[in-house]
């Protein structure tokens, strides 16, 4: 009997011993497009209850930044501890090949064969969840035009969800999502939202659906009570379409979600009318109902993990993937890097704290990995560092300096400057520096320098918003002016060459990386050095354009055939032999044109990387003088392969009338 009772007793003791040693769980919450205005605590004129008791219960870091403001980089950080310039996916190097500058924004993806933390956690013993908004991998699967190449099933815009069969092939694809996520280091994938709800292409379902998120989350979290685990949990909320127009939240059909029509409503969150009445309750008006609906799901999964009994072992992470106020989304603005990041973990961390230091996206990794006693691999390379001294309460800052990259822009940030810079690769600067015109926004008239991102909506909604979106160079004294309005660069040299010096010490850790003068003597520089020049000739006529010969004020040049509603094109051979012989490592055509059309036009060019390439863009205005563009073309081949040319000018705007001179082929060594 006693030999019984001692054997009890160890058994006990080893139980509590092997709890206490049990490696805490990690659940992350990331919301979208979230800024000040979105949270009671920060004083947003919105009711946010369980957001608010977080930072009652936990820690607020208030000074911590995305070092990407759009979703794709942001999140490659979040996951990966890296910048997002350091990417390799495949749609990502595709686009900035080595020794060209990046321009990160929307392109960036995990890469398949690199650690993340997901991976590292998965290998180390933690069961690992993903559910919500990837935006993250296969970018080229987004597009619906290619689902038949990839092997998804085909629906319509129009197609009703409640058909059986047209939610038997949104299932489909739900799943072939969730197994390709399931690669890059998830035990459990579900609730998937590829991108954004306008990525599902179908209109019913272009709503947020948070109640069929969170109960994924629920799943997850009930499978994997009783080992350690990773849950990362991304909401499509507050990301279009608008939240705040109720029609496509709180307002929505339930029981539409990412994977179809839902067999029956689901029974997770406090009811929607439920959310209107305390809203109302509260004194907020209906276009805030989305924040109080988010506030339940974060509630809801907070509940969950006390209902399951783990509320002291599980360390819960909320923060937006970047900011949005004023539209310094898409820019280097604090309004688009600050955002709350809060943690709480019951025992662990003191209740109210506040951490000022700057710390960003890319410290999330280190620290988890500190936080759960793991090591990083030594092939797993990071730019982040540990933040886990500060959430155990200590004040000393982390890192003087923040670095962070978004188009063509590049900044560095510390607690009381920062300093922006805005460098075009060359080929554009010559375009500017020409006076050469860019597109705009839908039909807004050309500018005189592209926007820092592709996405011109974005780039558009900043520029109009930002008066400094353009300035070269940019210095904000964040002490005295955190909306950053007035650019003090000019007034403030020395602290600006300290900024500089800065900014090009981060700037040349990125090997092979050009950006403008900053880290010229680490990447490769082309020389100017023409070895050869020649002439282009106009191909003769084929099935898309038909060239004609004219003279047009004292100067022979060349028109193509108007065709109605069609883009209008030219095709070219080179006229020398030697030049024809194979590829060059660079090669430039001078363009004569004549301003007629009001359009972008685009050069296309035969190459050894990847046959019919895209060079470069340029604006042709509506003055009716004539303009010269000089752009580089790489591995040129010129063997005639594209439709009998060896390089086409393409104008987008249908129904023009172009006119074409002289072309110049440059060889350059």
């Amino acid at each position: 009997m006693r030999l019984k009772t001692l054997g009890i007793i160890f058994l006990i003791l080893l139980t509590t011993v092997q709890a206490a040693e049990r490696r805490p769980n990690i659940v992350f919450i990331m919301s979208d497009d979230q800024d000040w205005r979105h949270f009671g605590f920060m004083g947003g004129d919105v009711h946010t209850p369980n957001l608010d008791k977080m930072v009652e219960n936990g820690i607020w870091l208030t000074d911590f930044n995305v070092t990407s403001t759009v979703c794709s980089p942001s999140r490659y950080s979040f996951l990966t501890g890296r910048y997002a310039g350091r990417c390799e996916g495949g749609y990502f190097t595709q686009l900035h090949p080595k020794g060209t500058p990046t321009q990160v924004e929307n392109v960036c993806e995990l890469e398949a064969d690199k650690w993340n933390l997901a991976k590292v956690l998965q290998h180390n013993g933690y069961r690992t969840g993903f559910v919500g908004k990837s935006h993250l991998v296969q970018h080229d699967w987004l597009y619906r035009e290619k689902w038949k190449k990839y092997g998804f099933k085909e629906y319509s815009f129009d197609d009703d969800p409640k058909d059986p069969k047209i939610t038997a092939k949104m299932k489909f694809n739900h799943k072939k999502w969730c197994d390709e996520i399931a690669k890059y280091g998830f035990d459990f994938v579900d609730g998937i939202y590829a991108a954004n709800t306008r990525e599902l292409w179908n209109d019913s379902l272009d709503v947020h659906n948070l109640d069929w998120s969170v109960s994924k989350a629920f799943k997850f979290l009930e499978e994997s009570k009783e080992e350690p685990f990773f849950l990362y949990f991304a909401t499509t909320l507050q990301h279009g379409p608008d939240p705040c127009d109720s029609k496509n939240s709180v307002n929505a059909d339930p029981r539409m979600s990412g994977e179809g029509y839902l067999p029956e409503q689901l029974d997770v969150l406090p009811s929607r009318e439920n959310v209107r009445k305390r809203n109302r309750k509260a004194g907020k008006s209906a276009d805030k109902d989305c924040f109080l609906w988010l506030d339940d799901g974060v509630g809801a999964i907070l509940g969950k993990l006390k209902e399951l009994g783990l509320e002291e072992n599980t360390l819960v992470i909320f923060t937006p993937d970047h900011g949005y106020y004023r539209y310094c989304k898409s820019t280097l603005h604090d309004y688009g890097m600050r955002v709350p990041m809060l943690m709480q973990w019951k025992g662990k961390i003191k209740p109210g704290l506040k951490y000022d230091g700057l710390s960003a996206n890319i410290d999330i990794v280190p620290t988890l990995l500190d936080i759960a006693g793991v090591k990083a691999p030594r092939d797993y390379p990071m730019d982040g560092v540990s933040l886990k001294s500060a959430l155990m309460g200590d004040s000393k800052p982390v890192r003087e300096m923040l670095f962070s990259e978004m188009g063509y822009s590049r900044a560095v940030k510390s607690k009381d400057w920062k300093y922006i810079a805005v460098r075009y690769p060359k080929k554009i600067q010559r375009r500017i520096d020409a006076g050469g015109m860019f597109a705009a926004f839908e039909g807004n008239p050309a500018i005189d320098r592209p926007y820092l991102t592709r996405n011109a909506h974005l780039g558009h909604n900043s520029s109009q918003q930002n008066p400094h979106y353009f300035d070269s160079d940019q210095l904000y004294n964040l002490k005295r002016d955190r909306a950053e309005d007035d650019n003090v660069f000019n007034s403030n040299p020395e602290v600006a060459k300290v900024m500089q010096r800065a900014l090009e010490e981060e700037l040349c850790k990125f090997p092979n990386r050009p950006f403008g003068e900053f880290n010229r003597g680490h990447n490769k520089i082309r020389p100017s050095k023409i070895v050869k020049e020649s002439m282009a000739i106009v191909r003769d006529s084929s099935d898309e354009a038909q060239m004609s010969q004219v003279q047009i004020k004292k100067k022979s040049a060349w028109t193509s055939k108007r065709r109605e509603g069609h883009p209008t094109y030219f095709y070219f051979k080179v006229k020398d032999p030697e030049l024809r012989k194979g590829s060059f490592s660079m090669v430039d055509l001078e363009i004569e044109y004549l301003n007629v059309g009001n359009t972008e036009v685009i050069l296309q060019y035969d190459s050894e990387k990847s046959g019919f390439a895209e060079a470069d863009r340029f604006w042709v205005g509506d003055n009716g003088e004539w303009s010269s563009v000089t752009i580089e073309c790489d591995n040129a081949r010129f063997s005639g392969k594209t439709n009998g040319g060896d390089f086409r000018l393409m104008y987008i705007a249908p129904n023009t009338n172009p006119v074409i001179s002289k072309i110049k082929i440059k060889q350059v060594q």
